[in-house]
């Protein structure tokens, strides 16, 4: 469940931020940091200094959701399991599963 507000929570800043790039589309690849600001028990204080770093990558099929290991290559999140939402220049990427 982490990494699907995880997710969906990259999502929309990097949406938020970027509205230029909107109005030609959002289909490519997204990259940023999360950075914490209190740690908790899911982010221990050393997550507080790197951050969480989180590529999202959309298509015409729909979307995946990559995080960044320590060896430094992404690693999918729930592969297969993201939607894509468009309306014009917006989209929300979520995924939805039971516990």
């Amino acid at each position: 469940m982490k990494y699907n507000l995880l997710a969906a929570l990259a999502a929309l800043m990097f949406f938020s931020t970027t509205s230029g790039a909107l109005a030609a589309g959002v289909d490519g690849e997204w990259e940023g940091t999360l950075a914490f600001l209190k740690a908790s028990i899911m982010f221990p204080e050393d997550a507080l200094k790197a951050g969480l770093h989180v590529r999202v990558s959309l298509n015409s099929d729909g979307a995946n959701v990559f995080l960044m290991k320590e060896e430094g290559k992404w690693a999918p999140i729930k592969p297969g399991s993201f939607h894509v939402v468009r309306l014009k220049s917006n989209a929300i990427v979520y995924a939805i599963d039971s516990a």
